[in-house]
């Protein structure tokens, strides 16, 4: 059973193109499949992603905004997947990367994706 939670909480607005977003976001959320969100900066791209987490079946566990434009080349790999105290220089402490951190949750991914080809 999915959680009683209407995109109309997370979204506000009543016009007909938000009203077709609402309907969007309850068909996209009961399923597992990846959803591309689009848009111009500013637009809400994650208010909506955060709205299929909320309907979803993964709504009580992890939600995780990634910004990948934020995130150095040099420790992407790092953040993502994590790392142990010592393997690399200035790594004090033991951490959990983001794909540990929401385990069985979901990401919302912002900036270009195309630099994590690059990570070795």
């Amino acid at each position: 059973m999915l959680p009683n939670v209407a995109p109309v909480k997370t979204l506000i607005g009543e016009s007909f193109v938000m009203r077709r977003l609402g309907d969007l976001i309850q068909k996209v959320a009961p399923t597992m499949a990846s959803a591309f969100i689009c848009g111009a900066s500013g637009c809400g791209k994650e208010l909506v992603a955060q709205a299929i987490h909320l309907n979803s079946l993964r709504a009580n566990k992890a939600f995780l905004a990634i910004n990948c434009g934020a995130i150095t080349e040099e420790l992407i790999a790092s953040t993502l997947f994590g790392h142990e105290k010592g393997s690399f220089t200035g790594a004090i402490h033991s951490h959990k990367g983001y794909f540990e951190q929401a385990s069985g949750g979901r990401y919302f991914w912002m900036k270009s994706l195309r630099r994590l080809k690059r990570c070795k």
